[in-house]
């Protein structure tokens, strides 16, 4: 196969700038979820942001319903986390700052995004199956709320702004890859986690815990 040029895959980088946003919404979701043990989602397994596959892998699963089948202790330890409110919170805090991040950075929509035709169709889905599964009485004005709350703080200590030189520099790497994909584990991810660590000041984290403590005495 052919190698692409520099031109075709630095626009099929800056094309994806959108996408890469919101995957470091996700993690810095779970940057924020480690302030506290009654919110921590566990670690990252690997992210993966390019032209072909986006994710972000949790090490262990939490509240992903979709990988139960027939595993006893997955569903086991789900429905044990279905009993920790702030640590449910944390879980759609996490969930939902894909698609915020990405609609901020966009200046679009929020829900525009977070729909079964949007870049944040899975996380729509992760959350219905889990909604279903836990029989929760959460509905979608009720995620909304969160999700108003967080454009809030988020705008506030203009975190998007912060987020620019990260989002370049990602760029540059993808353009620089042989095949516009990049995966960050083990030490580039714990690199990617110490700086976006460093846009979360003392005041955010602070804003973050009142939103997971606001939420979860409602669910």
């Amino acid at each position: 196969m052919a190698k692409m040029n520099r031109l075709i895959k630095e626009q099929i980088a800056r094309h994806g700038q959108n996408t890469i946003c919101h995957e470091l919404g996700h993690v810095i979701g779970y940057c924020l979820s480690f302030s506290q043990s009654n919110t921590n989602l566990g670690n990252i397994l690997h992210v993966r942001i390019g032209s072909s596959i986006n994710e972000v892998v949790p090490l262990n699963n939490s509240f992903h319903v979709a990988q139960i089948n027939e595993n006893e202790d997955l569903e086991r330890k789900i429905r044990e986390n279905i009993t920790k409110k702030e640590l449910v919170i944390a879980w759609f805090i996490e969930v939902l700052l894909g698609c915020t991040f990405q609609s901020l950075y966009e200046k679009k929509d929020f829900e525009k995004c977070f729909d079964e035709k949007g870049l944040g169709k899975k996380d729509l889905e992760n959350i219905n199956d889990f909604l279903e599964f836990s029989e929760l009485k959460v509905d979608i004005k009720f995620l909304l709320a969160i999700q108003k709350d967080l454009v809030q703080i988020i705008e506030y200590y203009k975190i998007i702004e912060s987020l620019d030189p990260l989002i370049e520099e990602i760029v540059e790497d993808l353009i620089e890859s042989n095949t516009v994909q990049l995966i960050f584990k083990s030490d580039n991810l714990d690199l990617l986690i110490e700086k976006l660590n460093r846009i979360i000041s003392t005041e955010f984290l602070g804003d973050y815990i009142k939103i997971v403590n606001k939420y979860s005495i409602k669910l």
